[in-house]
Parts: structure tokens; C-alpha cells; sequence
């Protein structure tokens, strides 16, 4: 699952509309797997700060993180 947090507001990968998740099976090894390609940010956007992402692999059941989550936090200003 791959989910981003705007002021707990949160937005679910791969749509980033209401509750969705990457339903594939995945090798044992690392897989990388590009959530939002590169892109310029847009003038007029003003600041943010505290923004998170929250990333991780869960059981079939979505019960329990399988590893470790990952999180990355970001802000912006123009």
C-alpha cells in the first residue's frame, strides 16, 4: 500500500481517489515500483509542510504490515 497524507486527508496509490492498493504479487527480493513519475511542481501552490507519505507491504488480509513500513515526510514553498 502506498498512501499519501495531506492533513489527514489521505489519498490511496495507485488512484488517489477513495480506498484502493496495488494488488499484485511481488517477488521475495526488493521491488521498485514507481508511485508518481517526475513532473514539475505548478506556480501558485503556495506552502506546506508536515505532508507524508506512508508506504508498506501487507498480508492478504491487509491485517499486518509484512517488514517494515516506510515513511517520507515533505513540505514546499514557492
Amino acid at each position: 500500500m502506498c498512501i499519501l497524507d495531506i492533513f489527514a486527508t489521505y489519498f490511496f496509490a495507485p488512484s488517489f481517489n477513495d480506498f484502493d492498493y496495488y494488488s499484485e504479487t511481488y517477488p521475495t527480493a526488493e521491488t521498485v515500483i514507481e508511485i508518481i513519475p517526475k513532473f514539475s511542481w505548478p506556480s501558485g501552490t503556495g506552502f506546506a509542510s508536515g505532508i507524508t507519505w506512508y508506504g508498506g507491504l501487507t498480508n492478504e488480509e491487509m491485517t499486518e504490515i509484512i517488514g517494515k513500513m516506510g515513511t517520507f515526510s515533505f513540505g514546499w514553498s514557492e
